[in-house]
């Protein structure tokens, strides 16, 4: 499990597009696929920026993942990122600014939503 809450000024594009850049602050659902994968609204960024090192941790996560089921690389040493276990709390890594292990702050919100997919499924 992880959460992306890298916050770009200016390249978290899908919060940019749906919310205005200067209005609203923080990461929006889609937002680390700017980091994934080039698209029109894309540009290449500076060497040395804090979007580019965000976007060598995600390519190689996800291909060290491919490669051998493991996302640990050595873009995000020295944290650990350890599998999601079925005992609370939901451990997740948090990808910012910096990386980090840590408990998931919306776990509360997602056990509200799966009351509500519990309910509906023993509808039927």
């Amino acid at each position: 499990l992880y959460r992306f809450d890298f916050d770009s000024p200016d390249f978290n594009l899908y919060r940019a597009k749906y919310c205005g850049n200067a209005l609203v602050r923080g990461v929006s659902h889609a937002d680390d696929l700017s980091y994934t994968f080039f698209s029109n609204d894309s540009w290449k960024v500076s060497l040395d920026s804090a979007e580019y090192q965000t976007i060598r941790r995600l390519i190689a996560i996800l291909t060290t993942f491919a490669t051998n089921s493991d996302p640990n690389c050595d873009e995000i040493k020295p944290v650990i990122w350890t599998p999601l276990e079925d005992a609370e709390p939901n451990m997740a890594l948090n990808i910012g600014y910096d990386l980090k292990m840590m408990e998931l702050p919306e776990t509360v919100k997602l056990q509200a939503l799966d009351e509500l997919f519990t309910d509906r499924e023993q509808l039927y």
